[in-house]
């Protein structure tokens, strides 16, 4: 979920795990976006796995491509890609 906290772009990811890690918004271009870790979202990022980063690449039009950084024991553990495409009817 996305959402405007103090003029800033945030998110929460509703995880699979069963947590909600928080993200701000790091950088931005016309391209790409970068969220990281959001220390004061309430998750202990050194004792449990979370996504702690997410890149979200505009690759076109009607591609998206998404990498979430899993963390684990406060290290880096594994990206996970997905890539979105529109399909026009």
């Amino acid at each position: 979920m996305y959402y405007d906290r103090d003029g800033k772009l945030a998110m929460t990811h509703y995880c699979m795990l069963g947590n909600r890690p928080g993200m701000l918004l790091e950088g931005s271009d016309a391209k790409s976006m970068r969220f990281n870790f959001d220390a004061t979202c309430g998750l202990d990022d050194k004792a449990e796995m979370h996504m702690h980063a997410l890149k979200i690449n505009f690759d076109g039009p009607d591609t998206i491509t998404e990498t979430w950084s899993l963390y684990q024991d406060g290290k880096a553990k594994d990206d996970h890609p997905f890539t979105l495409k529109r399909i026009k009817a």
